[in-house]
């Protein structure tokens, strides 16, 4: 993004940025633990698992797509096709959007000069994000047989089974949780088919966390971020008992999902509290300045007057039952198992970690913001990470009891949380068989080469569901201020666009 900045800010962020990579290089080289190391045998597999899950959610458009690629094929072509940064000269508004999963993308499509290598690029970035991804999740998760990885890549939420319970259909087993709303809309079956909930709530109120599998195949971006950023932190504040990098790392995931920088606040305030003094070092606020220009950006977004925004009780009579019912199923649920079997599988900090994260999981919900109310579903991300992370280190330990030791060391605790997490893995199952089971949710195939039914992020502005989420004002001060000339940019633009 430096690139795109007036070179008086361009070049002393840049030198910001080296200084504080090198310092981070040198701390984890006095302080950093020695690596244990991978054997290749666990290499292979947990790098055949992220292959598997990359080719299965879709990345690439080799198996059927979820509708999200729609919007995500048109931002990615704008990218490639237009020089950056990317202007709409006619509408006096300018991509804006978090790109950090995007730019690299179509910087290498440019390179190999044909937006036709696109896919391939595409696939082999987002395989090489889930394989961080998955490694990361095989050290947190301290298990020595590499496929108890899938404990936590198949624990989803309970919306599926919940679902069900509702209506009796089973059908709803194959849905993700994009398309089933229990706490919301559906009928039941005590109710004769009548709605049991206010059936005047408005769809943006409905409540939903999704599983990381669900996030995987609507927004890569979101997985790989909600993953990675979280583990970094985790690693830096709980393991090795710092806050330094922190506010580093936070920022490089505000360019890949400002939802994401949201949910990392609880872990960041714990991590805060626990090293107050370091978060008044210089590294502090030279990570802080280094960003400004990213928070810029985003704040010439262009608001739309379609953006629904509110609280949650606004969302009809009947709001604090769909409140509770949601929390006590998709969040009680993992909390009530991990703290039965706390003592015996969990160490003190995380449990102090899954208490703060339970905190803003309770407060998320209040707010509802966009037609899907896409900000419980994404800011719930990380807290949603932490807390599954504590469960499937539950499972884990009581998986490799089992193989130990037999059946006969299975307790009433161990087995409800056996059969929670087999409940809980309905969703990511059926996202993973896409393949060769089809889904529901996966029906769409674009190409980056030829978007779907738009050509541009500017014409998506005129639809008013989706409003101007993608565009932002070219004449706001801040973009006047930091950023390059943009008439010349929007002439080179018009060039870019004429050859």
């Amino acid at each position: 993004m430096g690139g795109w900045l007036k070179l008086y800010f361009a070049i002393p962020l840049l030198c910001t940025l080296g200084f504080l990579i090198y310092k981070e290089f040198a701390f984890e080289n006095r302080v950093g633990e020695a690596a244990a190391g991978f054997s290749p045998k666990t290499i292979f597999i947990l790098t055949a698992i992220a292959g598997y899950i990359a080719y299965a959610t879709g990345a690439g458009g080799m198996v059927p797509q979820s509708f999200n690629y729609v919007y995500d094929n048109i931002k990615l072509y704008d990218l490639i096709v237009h020089a950056w940064p990317v202007l709409y000269p006619d509408k006096q508004a300018f991509y804006c959007y978090y790109f950090g999963f995007y730019l690299p993308i179509a910087t290498l499509t440019k390179l190999f000069g044909n937006v036709n290598f696109a896919e391939v690029i595409f696939f082999c970035w987002a395989w090489m994000g889930v394989t961080l991804c998955v490694f990361w999740v095989y050290v947190l998760l301290q298990i020595k047989n590499s496929f108890l990885v899938l404990v936590f890549l198949l624990a989803g939420t309970l919306c599926a089974v919940t679902t069900v319970f509702n209506t009796l259909d089973f059908k709803y087993l194959r849905a993700v949780e994009d398309f089933s709303y229990p706490y919301t809309f559906l009928s039941t079956w005590w109710s004769n088919g009548k709605m049991v909930l206010d059936v005047s709530t408005p769809f943006h109120c409905s409540l939903k966390y999704a599983s990381t599998m669900t996030t995987m195949a609507w927004a890569p971006y979101h997985y790989i971020s909600g993953i990675l950023f979280p583990a970094l932190v985790y690693d830096r504040i709980i393991n090795k008992k710092t806050f330094n990098g922190v506010p580093l790392i936070v920022g490089s995931a505000l360019i890949w999902s400002p939802f994401v920088v949201l949910g990392l606040i609880p872990i960041v305030l714990l991590g805060a509290w626990r090293s107050f003094k370091q978060i008044f070092g210089y590294t502090t606020f030279l990570a802080v300045a280094l960003f400004i220009p990213v928070l810029a950006f985003y704040l010439a977004h262009s608001t739309s007057e379609e953006m629904v925004r509110g609280f949650i009780w606004e969302c009809g009579k009947r709001w604090w039952l769909n409140y509770v019912l949601f929390l006590l199923i998709e969040v009680g649920t993992f909390a009530l198992v991990i703290f039965l079997n706390r003592r015996k599988h969990l160490p003190a900090d995380d449990m102090q970690l899954m208490l703060v994260n339970l905190v803003a999981l309770l407060l998320i919900p209040l707010i509802y913001l966009g037609f899907y109310n896409d900000f419980s579903n994404k800011v719930g991300i990380v807290p949603m990470f932490f807390l599954i992370i504590s469960f499937s280190k539950v499972v884990c330990r009581i998986l490799e009891g089992l193989f130990k030791g037999g059946s006969g060391r299975l307790n009433f605790t161990s087995a409800l949380a056996l059969v929670v997490w087999c409940c809980c893995a309905i969703t990511p199952t059926n996202i993973l068989l896409v393949p060769v089971a089809g889904h529901p949710g996966s029906s769409f195939v674009t190409k980056i080469a030829k978007p779907f039914d738009n050509d541009s992020i500017k014409n998506l502005s005129d639809i008013p569901i989706i409003g101007s989420q993608f565009i932002g004002d070219v004449n706001a001060p801040a973009i006047k201020i930091l950023f390059k000339n943009t008439d010349s940019t929007a002439r080179n633009q018009e060039r870019t666009n004429n050859r």
